[in-house]
């Protein structure tokens, strides 16, 4: 058992797992978390803020701990280092957990253009202490309490797909979405190297019949199951 108060001891690595069925995947999350997420969403709120718990934990169920997913709140997809202005022996280049490359912390002066999305699930590569962390970008969710700023809502989103693929170039099947109350919007990519664009590929309700939302999220945990 680890406890906090332990020796630091590396885990073992994940052990291989068949993957659930989208389905079987599905029907393991706790129906509390469905009520909740579903009752909060049609309660007409008057924060942003108030989606996060009941989201954080629908994600929760989705990307499970035990299978070393993590959903981080309000993560820094920090801007890329352009290969131009890197110094020779790269003591500009600070190298992110989730692979890009950005400015050392120790250049002098103020890191801008940082970007916050509200939820990014990540893959964890557990490493030795002391060694980089190593987080795999799975996917990228933010919320909107109501669609009444869609054009910006959209923008934002763009901008974090476009973030995402500066820092870690995800192949074509990657999905992120944007919430706004019940209406979901998914964008992936087309094209690749610096022809690749980002685009909505698909637009929903989040309660429409086929369970659409929890359907695409389950088809993303079961693809990085291992």
């Amino acid at each position: 058992m680890a406890t906090l108060n332990a020796a630091v001891t590396l885990p073992n690595p994940l052990v291989p797992q068949n993957s659930p069925t989208r389905n079987a995947h599905i029907a393991q999350i706790d129906p509390g978390v469905i009520y909740l997420l579903r009752t909060t969403i049609e309660s007409n709120i008057h924060y942003e803020s108030q989606l996060h718990g009941p989201v954080g934990a629908f994600l929760e169920s989705i990307f499970p701990q035990r299978r070393r997913f993590m959903n981080i709140a309000q993560a820094i997809l920090r801007e890329v280092v352009d290969p131009e202005d890197r110094d020779d022996d790269l003591s500009n280049i600070s190298f992110g957990s989730t692979g890009g490359e950005h400015r050392s912390r120790n250049t002098p002066g103020q890191e801008k253009n940082k970007l916050l999305p509200d939820f990014l699930t990540v893959k964890v590569v557990l490493r030795p202490p002391r060694q980089p962390r190593d987080y795999r970008i799975v996917t990228v969710v933010e919320l909107k309490r109501n669609d009444e700023d869609q054009t910006n809502a959209e923008t934002q989103m763009v901008a974090y797909m476009v973030r995402v693929n500066e820092i870690a170039a995800p192949n074509n099947s990657f999905r992120g979405f944007l919430v706004m109350e019940d209406h979901v919007q998914v964008y992936g990519y087309t094209g690749y190297g610096p022809n690749r664009s980002v685009e909505m590929v698909d637009e929903y309700d989040m309660f429409a019949p086929g369970n659409p939302f929890t359907r695409d999220l389950a088809d993303i945990a079961t693809n990085y199951w291992n």
